[in-house]
């Protein structure tokens, strides 16, 4: 039978990116790229432009060349146009032969200014023209500068798009950001819902209400998973109570059996055998019970008083037994939050475990300590016992587990339950030593508000 345990504590995961800055860097690398193709189109559809302005531009110039051209009386070719062209020239006859050109034809570098910018385009129109004189071939160039696709696309940017790109992409971003954030904005109540279930609070479920559709499928199977667990834990906790309750009967016809036997000191041995059995049961009892019935940790009690109560009841059996039990710190109340049956419980268990593994006419200790600042008030008790081993202290408290130094019928539920009850209280099981040999195990209860 395995019994509900406090669930341990995540391991650590791998954190990754939230949706909303996940999502506001995605949306921000598609509206750069958007624009960036907005911007090269119209920068590719004025390339296209310019050349057609440039064919235009060359075939006026190669008219005006062509009226411009005359022969002198020598038979020589005369050229009638300004010298500050925007263009070169050079006239050929059907030979090929050069009747005439243009200062700048064979140096085009000369017609470009200074600050001509980083790519030169030179632009020729080839022609045969009839004129008075007879057929020529002219040939018309034409330097002008294109910018380059990066100047095309930055020039683009800065005039048009940048300053209509950052206000919608700013705008995208914080939409697409604020939206995420409130449509995730229930999953803290969902997270605070988890975050509550435990063992004795199996009864919470997580909400789906205002939820992305999404997530519901996930918290609905959450859920339904969550129900067949409180549904195993509620079959175990009847199972123990029920076979709890059905030993006792048993036990009691057993122990009225033991009391025929002519053998006095078989009697004995099986009356303490009988008694490890019964501790067993109401064990098992105080396990289902804790299981199943809330604690009142909000309740205001004098830890004094239950520790000198519970003494003076658990006199008879120290007498009996050889021990002396004495309560140190008593003396005035210490206040305290806690069920006073539940602690009563967790300090009769130690108690009786101090008298098991106390030697006979040696002193167990109940010591009420009041708050300190950042801690709160306590109850410990002392034996002269063994004590606990340094590697077995991180596992007693484990069910079942019987430390090395164990002695005695005992089950290994003890120490557990009353784990589970200061678990339950928000308090801690602290186990530590006595100097000269013993060992000292506190009920460390959490500061008053």
């Amino acid at each position: 039978m395995t019994l509900p345990e406090p669930l341990p504590p995540p391991a650590a995961r791998r954190s990754t990116a939230s949706m909303a800055s996940r999502l506001g860097w995605r949306l921000g690398g598609l509206f750069v790229v958007a624009f960036l193709v907005a911007g090269l189109l119209p920068y590719i559809n004025s390339r296209d432009d310019r050349t057609e302005v440039t064919a235009e531009t060359l075939q006026a110039d190669m008219r005006s060349l062509a009226q411009s051209i005359a022969r002198e009386t020598d038979g020589r070719i005369a050229v009638g146009l300004p010298p500050d062209l925007h263009f070169a020239y050079r006239v050929r006859d059907g030979a090929g032969t050069v009747l005439a050109a243009s200062p700048d034809w064979e140096g085009l570098q000369k017609a470009v200014p200074p600050d001509s910018g980083p790519e030169l385009e030179v632009s020729v129109l080839s022609g045969r023209f009839d004129t008075p004189s007879g057929p020529l071939l002219l040939d018309v160039m034409l330097n002008h500068h294109a910018p380059t696709l990066l100047d095309g696309i930055v020039n683009e940017w800065g005039d048009e798009i940048l300053p209509l790109l950052l206000p919608v992409l700013a705008a995208a971003l914080l939409i697409g950001v604020w939206t995420i954030r409130r449509s995730l904005a229930p999953l803290a109540r969902v997270a605070d819902a988890a975050a509550s279930i435990t063992p004795r609070e199996t009864g919470v479920r997580l909400p789906g209400d205002d939820l992305p559709s999404e997530l519901v499928p996930l918290v609905t199977a959450v859920n339904d998973a969550l129900d067949r667990l409180a549904e195993g834990f509620r079959h175990q906790r009847e199972f123990a109570a029920d076979a709890a309750h059905e030993l006792r009967t048993p036990l009691a016809v057993l122990s009225a059996h033991i009391e025929t036997l002519p053998d006095k000191a078989a009697v004995a041995s099986l009356k303490q055998d009988l008694a490890g059995m019964r501790r067993l049961v109401d064990q098992m009892l105080a396990v289902a019970e804790l299981d199943a019935q809330p604690l009142h940790v909000g309740d205001e009690l004098d830890l004094s008083a239950l520790a000198v109560e519970l003494a003076t009841a658990m006199a008879p059996l120290c007498l009996a037994q050889h021990r002396d039990l004495s309560v140190i710190g008593a003396e005035k109340p210490v206040r305290a939050h806690g069920d006073a049956a539940a602690l009563r419980r967790a300090l009769r268990n130690l108690v009786e475990n101090a008298i098991a593994h106390t030697p006979e006419h040696a002193a167990v200790e109940i010591q009420v300590s009041d708050a300190t600042p950042g801690r709160g008030p306590s109850l410990t008790v002392r034996d002269a016992g063994p004590g606990f081993a340094p590697a077995d202290r991180a596992r007693v408290t484990q069910r079942f587990y019987r430390g090395r130094r164990a002695k005695g019928p005992g089950a290994g539920l003890g120490l557990a339950i009353v784990a589970r009850i200061m678990a339950v209280h928000g308090g801690e099981l602290e186990i530590g030593e006595v100097r000269g040999g013993g060992a000292a195990v506190s009920l460390r209860l959490p500061p008053l508000p």
